[in-house]
C-alpha cells in the first residue's frame, strides 16, 4: 500500500509486507506486478488527449469488433460478456477490455507507453497491444505516483521520501506539466464513475468524492485498486509472492475494502477535484452520446464533461421518434427476412 500527497509528493505511508526488516523486500518499492485493468486511465487519457474520443463516444464491446488482430480474443473479467453499443465512460468504469483494445489500437500503443512513462511509470513498457490490458509489469509505487499525476491535473513529480533536513522542510517537487489539465480532469471525472457505478462501487460508502480504478491480473495472481481525492493518491496491491492465484479474487473484491478501511482512519472531507479551464459541460442523451433534445423523457438524459471544443452539437432523436435511418433499415430486414445477430 502507498499513500502520496498529491500536492508535494511526499510518500506519507508506505505498507510492503507483514513486517519490516532490514534488507529486507519491500513490495511497495520493489515488487514489479502486473497492474491489469488499473493501468486503463492510462489507455482512456491517450485517448481522449487524441481529441479522436470523448466520454461520450459510443464503442462498440463484441469480440468481432476487433478484427484487425483475429488472436485477440478478449473478455471482460467481471462478467465474461458483451454489452454492445457503449459509452467510454461506461466502459471505464466496467472495465471493458475490448474498449480498451480498440482505444490502444486507434491511438497507437506507443501513445500510451509515452504518456504513462511521462506521467510517473519508470519500468520497462513494451509498446505492444497488450499493454491495453495492463500486462506490462510496474511497482505499487510508481502506478500510484502516476496516479497522482491525474490528480495533480497532469502535472508529474518524483515521490519524496524525506520530509526535512537537519529540520528544514524539503521543498515540493518541481513538477511538469505532461498533460493537459482539461484531459486530466475529464478522465479523473470518468474513474468517479467507477465508483459510483463500476467495479469499485463498495468505494461508495466513503461518500466523498473519489475516482478510482481497479485491476485484475490474468487468473488473479494480482489485485489493485488506485483511488485519488484532490489531496491524496492511495495505491493498493494485493498478491502472493510466488504468483499464485487467488480464487474467486478481483480488484473490487480485495483491494477496495482496504482502501476504504484506510481512508475512514484518514477520515478525509468531501472534496471535489478542481475544474480546470477549458472544460464544458453538455447534457447529452446516454444511448446515443448526442446532444439531448428538448424534453427528452426523464432518465434518457446525463450531464457530461468535455475538454472544450469536443463535445457533440449534433441533437439526439427522442427515444420514440423513427428516424430514417432507422426506418431504412427496418425496411431492409423486413426485405432480406434478416435474423438478429446475437
Amino acid at each position: 500500500m502507498v499513500i502520496i500527497d498529491v500536492k508535494s509528493r511526499k510518500v506519507r505511508a508506505l505498507v510492503g509486507g507483514y513486517a519490516s526488516k532490514v534488507a529486507g523486500f519491500n513490495r511497495a518499492t520493489m515488487a514489479h506486478r502486473q497492474p491489469g485493468s488499473s493501468f486503463k486511465p492510462f489507455v482512456y487519457a491517450a485517448a481522449i488527449d487524441s481529441g479522436l474520443y470523448t466520454p461520450a463516444t459510443i464503442v462498440n464491446d463484441t469480440q468481432e469488433s476487433f478484427r484487425e488482430f483475429p488472436e485477440w480474443k478478449p473478455k471482460n473479467y467481471e462478467t465474461g460478456s458483451f454489452e454492445g453499443p457503449v459509452r467510454l465512460r461506461h466502459a471505464l468504469s466496467r472495465s471493458i477490455n475490448s474498449v480498451s483494445l480498440q482505444l490502444t489500437y486507434a491511438v497507437k500503443a506507443p501513445a500510451v507507453v509515452t504518456l504513462a512513462n511521462r506521467m510517473g511509470i519508470a519500468s520497462k513498457l513494451t509498446p505492444e497491444m497488450s499493454i491495453a490490458l495492463g500486462s506490462n509489469e510496474v511497482t505499487p509505487l510508481e502506478i500510484t505516483n502516476a496516479a497522482a499525476s491525474l490528480a495533480a491535473g497532469g502535472v508529474a513529480a518524483e515521490p519524496q521520501f524525506v520530509d526535512a533536513i537537519n529540520g528544514k522542510s524539503t521543498p515540493a517537487p518541481a513538477g511538469e506539466q505532461v498533460l493537459r489539465p482539461e484531459v486530466a480532469y475529464v478522465v479523473l471525472d470518468m474513474m468517479r464513475s467507477v465508483i459510483n457505478e463500476g467495479t469499485a462501487h463498495l468505494a461508495a460508502a466513503l461518500k466523498i468524492p473519489i475516482a478510482g480504478k481497479t485491476g485484475t491480473s490474468n487468473d488473479a495472481k494480482d489485485t489493485w485498486f488506485l483511488g485519488l481525492t484532490p489531496d491524496y493518491a492511495i495505491g493498493v496491491w494485493v498478491g502472493y509472492d510466488d504468483n499464485r492465484a487467488m480464487a474467486r479474487a478481483t480488484g473490487g473484491a480485495t483491494a477496495v475494502p482496504i482502501y476504504v478501511a484506510i481512508m475512514k482512519q484518514m477520515n478525509q472531507p468531501a472534496k471535489p477535484f478542481a475544474r480546470p479551464a477549458h472544460v464544458v459541460e453538455v447534457t447529452i442523451d446516454k444511448k446515443t452520446g448526442l446532444v439531448a433534445p428538448d424534453g427528452a423523457p426523464k432518465g434518457t438524459t446525463m450531464s457530461e464533461v468535455f475538454v472544450e471544443g469536443s463535445a457533440p452539437t449534433v441533437v439526439a432523436p427522442m427515444p420514440d421518434e423513427i428516424t430514417e435511418a432507422k426506418k431504412t433499415k427496418t425496411e431492409y430486414d423486413d426485405e432480406t427476412n434478416a435474423e438478429p445477430s446475437d
